[in-house]
């Protein structure tokens, strides 16, 4: 075994057995014990009824009370022995063994550690051959930056990938990817667009190359096809090749689809895997796609009713954002939009596709852009993504700027307008001038967006998706963009915003500059605080969202893998915007 392996799989072991223990105590599913200062540990019983200890070093942070391993060995003591507890599904036997059926391990569970396992190990082997630099890195490049999601236990499991296909199409290798082209029989395909005098493939026209075009149509006219009779639709290559392409033979068969072939026009995967960027031409749109994996919290297919509306939810955002002074011409926000979708409806959400606008076209001369997720990664010698313009702004000055330009807009959002959106790192990109921020660019609509319709304030704006697509029609609120409460919302905001996006950010600025989370907090609340006081007017709408709510829920992520539902109430955790706002 070579130095570079032994410490990628150990490695590897620890982070996953680090970020399952943690996930597992902050949804209250385990019970740590405090041995001593920062030492924790939790009892099992092993296979043959005897007990068993796991000890870690650990500390309460202030974001959310959240308990954070520290980087070290998690101990397993057993009849005597300590070592290091390096067999996840044996932690995972020993802490539930003899549990009621209540509490019953999905066995899928231990299928999605194992392969996020593996390919931890392959990325840290394949990171320590080629160590990472920001240097010069384009914005696909830095789409490509991550280390993966912070707090859920199965990051990488990406279920219905080999280790070839892991490397072929995952971000962190920066793979060339080719989309795969379909013509399908028009009565077979729903599409949706954002300019309606266009059709379908005059659209499909200007993201391909003419000769592409050419050649599309000169294969269905060999067949004796009438290319008018069929739309095109692209297709991640592998899905087509695994997934489509085995399930879908009749339907070739009965020309009803037809395999085209791959495209000339090169693309690199961002962070969702699914979603890819244009290398060939930077201005030219991102294409998301359905891939029939599972990774982290679900299966990576695109549902048929969301992307019919994707077009609609970002032509209603960029309205109500156009109605509003504060965002439009202060913040200057930028709505990626999704101008176009198209689904295959016998494949049921599985050969489905939206554009999404490219930030290029937004940037002025001297902006930059870099997407939230990669603010938190650190390059071969340990420094941070930002690293840099901290020590020529100051981490302080910073941090308030950020909080400004960048997070601010999204809380107005809610506040002003009654609009919240799923604001997690990997849909957030900064926008800056040599590292300073200035303004920011939020994407991902078509499912990530909530309203509840008596706290709207352009209510006439709401698209009728009922006849966009009927599920819509047939949902009830909480279904899928109204909401049936005002504290749905709240919700929405404190999970997407403030603990997976700016709380991990926080925690990982405190861990890297020595500074108290705390401090940091209260910058967060003063800079609402100074929000609020510009805004007098939203003082009642402020108050109803209660913001500075003493306590609230965390979605429990890791127990819906688990046990493949919530079975435990969500745990009340301490609100560090309250808890700074009282000092």
């Amino acid at each position: 075994m070579t130095v570079v392996h032994l410490e990628a799989l150990n490695g590897a072991h620890r982070r996953v057995l680090r970020q399952l223990l943690e996930s597992l105590i902050f949804e209250g599913v385990v019970m740590p014990f405090q041995r001593k200062e920062q030492v924790y540990c939790i009892h099992g019983i092993d296979l043959e009824g005897k007990q068993v200890i796991y000890e870690f070093a650990a500390r309460k942070r202030f974001t959310f009370g959240m308990l954070r391993l520290h980087d070290q060995p998690i101990l397993r003591e057993s009849r005597g022995v300590r070592e290091e507890a390096v067999n996840i599904s044996l932690f995972l036997d020993e802490v539930f063994h003899k549990k009621s059926s209540f509490n019953v391990v999905q066995s899928s569970f231990y299928e999605e550690l194992e392969r996020t396992l593996v390919n931890e190990i392959l990325y840290r082997e394949y990171r320590s051959l080629n160590p990472q630099r920001f240097d010069g890195a384009t914005l696909a490049e830095l789409e490509c930056r991550s280390e993966g999601h912070p707090y859920h236990p199965c990051f990488r499991s990406r279920i219905g990938f080999s280790d070839e296909d892991n490397f072929a199409y995952s971000p962190e290798y920066e793979p060339d990817v080719t989309v795969f082209w379909l013509a399908a029989i028009n009565e077979d395909v729903v599409w949706s667009l954002n300019i309606l005098e266009l059709g379908w493939n005059e659209f499909i026209q200007t993201t391909i190359s003419s000769s592409e075009k050419d050649r599309f149509k000169a294969c269905l006219k060999e067949m004796q096809l009438n290319p008018d009779r069929y739309c095109y639709v692209p297709v991640h290559p592998w899905q087509w090749e695994h997934y489509l392409k085995p399930n879908c033979i009749e339907a070739v068969e009965q020309l009803r689809l037809i395999p085209l072939g791959s495209s000339s026009t090169i693309y690199a995967p961002q962070q969702s895997i699914r979603t890819l960027s244009c290398r060939s031409s930077a201005p030219s749109p991102d294409l998301k796609l359905s891939i029939h994996i599972m990774n982290t919290s679900s299966l990576r297919d695109l549902s048929i009713h969301s992307v019919a509306a994707a077009p609609a939810v970002s032509g209603w955002l960029q309205a109500v954002v156009d109605r509003d002074f504060y965002l439009k011409e202060e913040a200057r926000l930028i709505l990626l939009h999704e101008l176009a979708g198209i689904s295959y409806m016998p494949a049921g959400g599985a050969a489905s596709g939206i554009w999404r606008e490219s930030i290029h076209s937004y940037l002025d001369n001297g902006e930059k852009a870099a997407p939230f997720h990669v603010l938190m990664t650190r390059d071969a010698e340990g420094r941070p993504f930002i690293h840099a313009w901290v020590v020529q702004y100051g981490l302080e000055a910073w941090f308030r700027e950020w909080l400004r330009t960048n997070i601010i807009p999204v809380v107005h959002l809610l506040v002003a307008r009654g609009i919240v959106l799923e604001s997690h790192a990997q849909n957030m990109i900064m926008v800056h001038r040599n590292g300073w921020p200035v303004r920011v660019a939020l994407r991902d609509f078509h499912e990530g967006v909530e309203y509840f319709t008596p706290f709207l304030t352009d209510p006439d704006l709401v698209p009728d998706f009922a006849q966009i697509h009927p599920l819509y029609g047939e949902g009830e609120p909480g279904d899928y963009f109204e909401m049936p409460t005002l504290g749905s919302l709240q919700e929405m905001m404190i999970d997407a915003l403030w603990f997976m996006n700016v709380g991990y950010f926080i925690m990982n600025i405190a861990d890297q500059y020595c500074i108290e989370e705390r401090a940091l907090w209260h910058i967060v609340v003063n800079e609402l605080e100074a929000y609020g006081e510009r805004h007098p007017e939203l003082g009642p709408r402020l108050d109803a969202l209660d913001l500075f709510a003493s306590d609230c829920e965390i979605e429990a992520l890791a127990q819906k893998k688990l046990f493949g539902a919530v079975q435990l109430p969500p745990r009340r955790v301490v609100n560090p915007l309250h808890a700074c706002k009282v000092e």
